[in-house]
């Protein structure tokens, strides 16, 4: 259905190759993924950041918040090409990830480009991971049951994730879950 609609918006429209596309294009659609979401699981959740290194603070949702810490945990981060705003329509995935799986599940909302580099969503990623990893009794979480993963742009940043975190002691990720992600280097 969301192909058809997006045929039937675009039908008599010049069509330009992908690699053509202004930014303000490609998000002017960003709002029909909202609208084929549907609805999101019916689980607890709260709002909160996290710090990045340059002291911005990212947004993180945290789905059912009061889940038992002992159990591994999933942190998401959203697929958006780094460049749509797309948080809330992978919201609604991960809220339903978090009640079909019956599992804590906190959700990323790193910066996006052009306003800022590629690298500084990655580094919010990381900054965003290490401080839940860091914070463990906070959030009550096992800080050496930490699942990471994401779609798309989300999956390759969680590979970016896992690869950083291979040289740092104070990060754990225990297993990474990758769906259509670009390989990190």
């Amino acid at each position: 259905k969301l192909f058809v609609e997006i045929a039937e918006k675009t039908k008599g429209q010049p069509q330009k190759p992908f690699s053509e596309l202004t930014v303000a294009e490609c998000r002017a659609g960003a709002d029909l993924f909202a609208a084929y979401a549907g609805a999101a699981a019916d689980v607890p959740y709260r709002n909160t950041t996290a710090p990045a290194r340059d002291g911005y603070p990212i947004p993180i949702r945290i789905f059912n918040p009061d889940y038992d810490a002992s159990k591994p945990m999933y942190i998401a981060y959203p697929g958006c090409g780094y460049i749509l705003p797309l948080f809330e329509s992978n919201a609604i995935a991960i809220s339903r990830v978090a009640a079909y799986a019956d599992v804590k599940v906190i959700a990323v909302d790193y910066r996006i480009c052009p306003e800022v580099a590629v690298s500084t969503a990655i580094d919010d990623a990381y900054d965003a991971t290490k401080y839940i990893a860091q914070h463990s009794k906070e959030f009550n979480i096992d800080p050496n049951k930490i699942i990471i993963g994401g779609i798309s742009s989300g999956a390759h940043a969680a590979a970016c994730v896992t690869s950083m975190s291979r040289y740092d002691d104070e990060l754990n990720i225990m297993h990474q879950i990758l769906l259509n992600g670009m390989h990190a280097l």
